[in-house]
């Protein structure tokens, strides 16, 4: 998987928050590595968008 392709799991996630499942079959992966890509690109992230982008992204949970 592309960086490309794997900040596109986080960003859908982080927007529709479908279950791991339903984003692997988006992305045509397992749900545990979905949820590995999107755990891994979410910390990435985290370090170089402002705090209140990413909160503002946990707010729509």
């Amino acid at each position: 998987m592309t960086p490309k392709e794997g900040i596109c799991v986080c960003l859908v996630d982080l927007r529709q928050k479908p279950t791991f499942e339903i984003l692997g079959l988006l992305f045509d992966l397992w749900r545990t590595k979905a949820n590995n890509i999107f755990n891994y690109w979410v910390e990435i992230l985290r370090k170089i968008l402002p705090v209140s982008q990413i909160e503002e992204a946990k707010k729509d949970e």
